[in-house]
């Protein structure tokens, strides 16, 4: 048996793409290809309600330490009553594969699933909501988040130059993140249409179930092509909205070219946003870039960053 070495996107919002090691029931995941996180798989006892629900047993992951080429094994507590022999072979014998395994890096993506949010006249494919592993059965897919999330809820740092403001539309006090969701939510429709859809190897997509949608889009065939190529449709907006979702794309760019189906165009352009202006964030994820157009122009964002550090550091 050889491990299972795969990348899943975290969504929704999108804050990059996690890569996973998995051998027998024990997997490490980690989000900037250095840091691992190691979980084992442990049984867990689920209690019934008298007679009606007997109680029964599922498996959960638990954390049961860290690993990184730099730093070594690192245990972290475990609950007293877990088996800990058990889970100290699991992650011993994911430990001895760990090493080998966690280069090259990046993993090909294997959650081909993708929960998309509608555009409410067209039923096409509008903003990313979710995705699932191609493990999953399709019957098991939930449609219940049916809210396009552009940033994490405790992150306000999103600030859009079509405003005169931080955080103002208009006059009214506003989040721009909250400006953003309202324009996509807003070409959605109420009540908000999504569905999933299994994405094949030629990028085309086969629908499958959904939310708010008439049977005639079910089953339905879309090309790559009808599938925004960031996640969140770019077009269709009024021009300020428009502004505001490039905007947006600058402000993910560091975090977009970890995407492995960019077009070489839109690459350029993320590259070039990235290494001008987030130096610190492209070089936490560089490791993880599938390609780079531009080695000099990422080189020296690198310096950069490695120059900022020093610079706190010293407390310069």
């Amino acid at each position: 048996m050889n491990p299972h070495c795969y990348s899943l996107r975290r969504l929704s919002p999108y804050q990059g793409v996690l890569q996973v090691v998995e051998w027998d029931m024990a997997r490490a995941v980690s989000l900037d290809g250095v840091h691992w996180r190691v979980q084992v798989q442990q049984q867990r006892q689920e209690k019934g309600f008298a007679h009606f629900m007997p109680a029964s047993t599922s498996l959960r992951y638990v954390v049961f330490g860290l690993w990184s080429a730099a730093d070594g094994w690192v245990r972290v507590p475990v609950h007293p009553l877990a088996q800990w022999e058990v889970l100290q072979e699991k992650a011993e014998a994911l430990l001895a594969v760990l090493p080998e395994c966690s280069q090259p890096l990046p993993f090909p993506l294997e959650d081909i699933y993708e929960f998309w949010l509608l555009d409410g006249d067209t039923a096409q494919p509008l903003a990313l909501l979710d995705s699932a592993h191609s493990h999953v059965n399709s019957d098991d897919l939930s449609c219940a988040h049916l809210e396009w999330q552009p940033a994490a809820q405790s992150d306000l740092s999103f600030h859009s130059a079509q405003f005169e403001a931080p955080n103002h539309h208009g006059r009214v006090p506003q989040y721009h993140r909250h400006v953003l969701a309202d324009q996509v939510h807003k070409k959605a429709g109420r009540p908000f249409p999504a569905q999933w859809f299994k994405r094949q190897t030629d990028g085309s997509g086969v629908g499958l179930q959904g939310k708010h949608i008439s049977a005639q889009v079910q089953q339905r065939t879309l090309p790559a092509e009808d599938f925004p190529e960031l996640m969140v449709a770019g077009e269709g907006f009024s021009s300020a909205a428009q502004g505001l979702m490039q905007d947006y794309y600058d402000w993910q760019s560091a975090l977009l070219l970890l995407l492995p189906h960019l077009s070489d165009k839109t690459r350029t352009r993320l590259e070039t946003w990235a290494c001008q202006h987030q130096a610190q964030a492209v070089y936490r994820w560089h490791k993880l870039y599938p390609t780079v157009l531009n080695r000099p122009l990422l080189n020296k964002a690198l310096v950069e960053a490695v120059m900022r550090q020093a610079h706190e550091a010293d407390g310069v």
